[in-house]
């Protein structure tokens, strides 16, 4: 379906856009595990993708988008399997 990307083909998409300077928006599911919260939606609707941990800094580093929130001028993160939403395109696995 044309309203609907596979979730690399998105995360490739993001970083393209990052390089060429070009915000985006996200939706994902919000869950920490450190404070265990309810798991909610969240959408940033201007980011950039940022630099993030290496696996020595953080166990999860391998599943986590960092992105930089361009409205809010904050540093933000997501878990990569809980992306729904990229550029208003339903994010598929």
């Amino acid at each position: 379906m044309d309203n609907e990307i596979k979730l690399m083909d998105a995360i490739a998409q993001m970083r393209a856009d990052t390089n060429n300077h070009r915000p985006f928006s996200i939706e994902f599911i919000s869950y920490s595990r450190t404070k265990s919260t309810t798991p909610q939606r969240k959408v940033i609707e201007s980011c950039l993708v940022r630099s993030g941990y290496t696996k020595e800094q953080n166990s999860m580093a391998g599943i986590l988008l960092n992105l930089y929130d361009v409205e809010h001028k904050a540093n933000r993160q997501c878990y990569i399997p809980t992306i729904i939403r990229y550029n208003n395109l339903k994010v598929k696995a």
